[in-house]
């Protein structure tokens, strides 16, 4: 579960994913652990420019 704003979480965490690397270093986010436990990471600063952001590239979805 992606904790706070996740435009740049969700990034790291697909990176993390394809990597096959430990998802405990990807910030901002809360998993179910190996153990069974909840495992929750440290918070992502919010982002301050949103303009930074860029656009969704909408022209990469089915039209339908």
């Amino acid at each position: 579960m992606c904790i706070g704003e996740g435009e740049r979480t969700i990034v790291e965490l697909v990176r993390a994913i394809e990597r096959r690397a430990s998802l405990s270093h990807v910030r901002g986010i809360a998993y179910r652990s190996g153990a069974g436990g909840i495992t929750k990471t440290q918070l992502r600063p919010l982002i301050d420019d949103l303009d930074s952001l860029p656009f969704p590239a909408r022209h990469l979805l089915p039209h339908g």
